[in-house]
């Protein structure tokens, strides 16, 4: 999934390198939490250079799309209908109400996710740019 958090292409050069070694499909899902444009158009625009990044490598892919109240139920409802093999999330993902209450996004999606999922845990962007 491709959120609005500047993080959560991170786990792009794992997974692609993972889908080149068995020859896989990434699902690339777009997935919008919220009405205003401006975030919409962010996601959008992460997930162009998520496109991008997986013509560049040769690695095949499927965008998608979903309207979510909660990433991990979506998520894993999307993972589902397309009979996946993984999900590759990262540790940290939008804040919202929801998660508030339930817990982060990354926890709830490794208790209740049928799927195995590679969680990768985000570079301090402000630092490494830093150095």
């Amino acid at each position: 999934p491709i959120d609005s958090t500047v993080e959560t292409r991170q786990k792009l050069p794992f997974t692609t390198e993972l889908a080149k070694i068995h020859d896989a499909e990434v699902h690339v899902l777009s997935i919008y939490t919220t009405k205003v444009q401006a975030i919409r158009y962010r996601v959008d625009t992460y997930t162009d250079q998520v496109i991008e990044y997986l013509e560049e490598e040769g690695v095949k892919y499927v965008r998608d799309a979903v309207e979510a109240d909660n990433l991990t139920k979506s998520t894993i409802g999307y993972a589902e209908r397309i009979d996946a093999n993984m999900i590759s999330i990262m540790t940290e993902q939008e804040r919202t109400t929801a998660n508030l209450w339930l817990g982060p996004y990354a926890q709830q999606m490794v208790n209740h996710s049928p799927f195995p999922v590679l969680s990768i845990h985000p570079k301090e962007l402000i630092r490494s740019l830093s150095r």
